[in-house]
């Protein structure tokens, strides 16, 4: 077998061994051998990049548009609007253009699954995403939050619900965005409460609680139950509970909260602090008088408590506890406790 692929200075092994033996070549294998003489002069001609492709004299790939040769086209499919549509490209166009050769028009929100500037693959397919927005306006229940008082109407430990809680309502406006009909995001861009939510009201049982919720106004000290000073007493007043629908005003013009309590203004007037218990047992807790009883207005010296439930109204009744006149609230306390417990106005003396 004679070689004909090895150049040695223009000559191939083969020309060499014959010409030593003095015998001449056979006109055939010449042909051949210069075949591959020009065959290599021109692989050698073409410069090659790193990765082992052949490249123009820039260092440029010849085969343009993802391996395309000159003059060679292949197909975009654009996906859109239930349809595919080709475009012929030689590979050097962005997806923009291409999408204008096809006709489509984007409206303000569409977008594309290959960006407008850049060019898409080789036969690849480009998704038109019709993008919509609207509102949806919706209505939402609010919970409700739960309240825990500690209380010495009932038994400790045990834990009873003396108001229901009631689910607010509000109305709620959400952008939905939809590609292609199918919905990808939703957004809250408003909210508006129509009603309201009521808290649920539960009394835990604690013996040594107090039924007010005004404790917060004085600074008097307690002495083994008692005020430490005070300016007269009631002993064994009849103390009777009583309760009216969230949002009514004593005779004061104050509103009533859990601790106000109905007088003789005439004995007791209006806007003084008091604590009533029972130094043994009971404890009904600081109070203020703010309001006036049937049975007071009859000249009988009682004291009506005001709860906020009519369960709670209910499982105090009727005590006879001993009523310590502390002292007359300054209007400025009182301005305070009110803003404090959110009641609106009030008349109660300067």
């Amino acid at each position: 077998v004679v070689s004909v692929t090895l150049d040695f200075g223009g000559r191939t092994m083969y020309q060499m061994v014959m010409e030593q033996l003095g015998l001449e070549t056979l006109p055939v294998l010449d042909q051949l051998a210069e075949q591959v003489r020009e065959f290599k002069e021109q692989v050698s001609d073409q410069p090659q990049d790193l990765s082992g492709q052949q490249t123009d004299g820039e260092g440029q790939q010849n085969t343009p548009g993802g391996g395309l040769s000159a003059g060679e086209t292949h197909e975009i499919i654009f996906a859109c609007d239930g349809q595919r549509i080709p475009v012929s490209t030689d590979g050097t166009k962005t997806t923009g253009e291409l999408l204008a050769a096809a006709g489509i028009v984007l409206n303000e929100l569409d977008r594309l699954t290959v960006a407008e500037d850049r060019v898409p693959d080789p036969m690849s397919t480009v998704q038109v995403l019709r993008v919509t927005q609207r509102e949806v306006v919706l209505e939402e229940e609010l919970p409700f939050e739960v309240e825990v008082e500690y209380s010495p109407l009932i038994s400790e430990g045990e834990q009873r619900t003396v108001r229901e809680g009631e689910s607010g309502l509000a109305s709620v406006t959400d952008l939905e965005t939809r590609e292609n009909g199918r919905l990808v995001a939703t957004q809250q861009v408003s909210s508006q409460v129509l009603q309201q939510p009521v808290s649920e009201l539960r009394i835990e049982g604690d013996p040594d609680a107090a039924a007010s919720t005004v404790d917060f106004l004085s600074d008097v000290e307690l002495v083994d139950g008692v005020p430490k000073s005070y300016q007269w007493v009631l002993e064994d007043a009849t103390c009777t509970a009583y309760n009216f629908d969230e949002g009514c005003y004593g005779a004061s013009g104050m509103y009533l909260v859990q601790g106000f309590v109905a007088t003789d203004p005439e004995v007791i007037p209006y806007g003084t602090l008091m604590y009533i218990a029972d130094p043994e047992g009971f404890t009904y807790g600081w109070a203020v008088a703010a309001d006036t009883g049937t049975a007071i207005a009859q000249g009988i010296i009682d004291i009506d408590c005001f709860f906020d439930s009519y369960d709670e109204s209910c499982y105090f009744g009727r005590k006879y506890l001993d009523v310590y006149v502390v002292k007359q609230l300054t209007q400025q306390e009182l301005e305070q406790f009110m803003a404090h417990e959110g009641m609106f106005r009030q008349r109660v003396p300067e």
